[in-house]
């Protein structure tokens, strides 16, 4: 039987609320010290994913740090709040092996990705672009993504920029032209003429992509599912359309390409969601076909969802969308389903 020492947590993560339903408290994360993004669940009868008691269940949606009741406890400086009854063994020996865990640890040493530099004279654009403007996207957005400008290099004037984050780190960029395709193809007619080199539509950072996920940190304890896209501007599609940026249950990530590589994948079953939805475009078919095959497990339900005509999420409607979501499949009847497809 889990004591719950409430009184005790609050007063270590002050200042606490209790957040709208009651269900969770909300304070200081005693990891990376954000106020208002760390939760703690209170006494609860509900279980967790791995069939355990969820209470003291916590999760920080800032620095990504997550777990059960006895690791915050002895976070806090609290462990000798610790039933002895409510465990065997040795606890204490077993909370040491925790907090003494290093970058040495495979897991870690498996998913880690290096910390990068910012593009010279990067600088974020906090309330407006035109080009994003164009692109349709909502005011409350800009608190949600690092974009940005370049103004100091002549290369980079016609771009904007992702600064994809990772516990709170940057650890990739990509950048968009904010030309046309047709001005970028006249444009480049010309550059060849004079041996010059082309404008690319889109450039990133030189690191390896297939290790990140652009939107993971804004996963928390409370997501329990995660939208699958090819690219940041479905991305950014997805969380206009589907309002996601108002749904903590619910986020969107981007793969960057037809890709889901174990190490990405497993970044996400890090987190504890219970679903997976692969929203690639409308062309990916079998890309899908084989993520679902390679993944399907206990650990996670993970399904496919196809768009129709080879179309991205920003060129549907918000309710094709949610109908393609609604008609998600799993492995076997999504191949069933898409039998004659290629």
């Amino acid at each position: 039987m889990i004591v719950f020492h409430e009184s005790d947590i609050k007063s270590n993560i002050m200042p606490c609320i209790n957040n709208g339903s009651g269900t969770h408290l909300i304070g200081k994360c005693p990891w990376c010290g954000k106020d208002g993004h760390f939760y703690v669940q209170k006494k609860t009868s509900k279980k967790d994913n791995h069939g355990n008691n969820a209470t003291g269940s916590f999760g920080c949606k800032k620095c990504g740090e997550n777990g059960r009741y006895k690791k915050l406890l002895f976070k806090l400086k609290l462990g000798h709040l610790i039933s002895s009854n409510s465990v065997s063994g040795n606890i204490f020996e077993k909370l040491t092996k925790i907090q003494k865990k290093t970058p040495n640890s495979n897991f870690i040493e498996y998913d880690k990705v290096e910390e990068i530099k910012l593009p010279l004279g990067y600088k974020r654009e906090l309330l407006s672009n035109d080009y994003f403007e164009k692109r349709g996207i909502d005011t409350e957005q800009y608190n949600q993504y690092n974009i940005g400008t370049c103004g100091i290099l002549h290369k980079w004037k016609k771009y904007v920029f992702f600064i994809v984050e990772e516990e709170k780190r940057p650890v990739a960029w990509v950048a968009r032209c904010i030309e046309s395709r047709e001005w970028i193809d006249k444009e480049n007619k010309k550059r060849r003429s004079q041996g010059l080199s082309k404008i690319l539509r889109y450039e990133n950072s030189k690191n390896d992509l297939s290790k990140i996920l652009l939107g993971l940190d804004e996963v928390s304890n409370i997501t329990k599912t995660v939208i699958l896209v090819e690219g940041a501007f479905s991305k950014v599609a997805v969380d206009r359309k589907l309002k996601l940026y108002k749904n903590e249950k619910v986020k969107c990530l981007c793969t960057f390409g037809k890709t889901l590589s174990k190490i990405q994948y497993d970044k996400i079953i890090k987190k504890d969601v219970e679903n997976i939805i692969i929203l690639y475009d409308g062309d990916a078919l079998s890309d899908i076909k084989k993520y679902l095959s390679m993944y399907e497990s206990k650990k996670v339900n993970i399904y496919g969802a196809r768009l129709p005509d080879d179309k991205d999420p920003d060129d549907v409607s918000r309710e094709v969308l949610i109908s393609s979501i609604k008609n998600r499949k799993k492995s076997l009847g999504f191949n069933l389903k898409f039998l004659k497809k290629i």
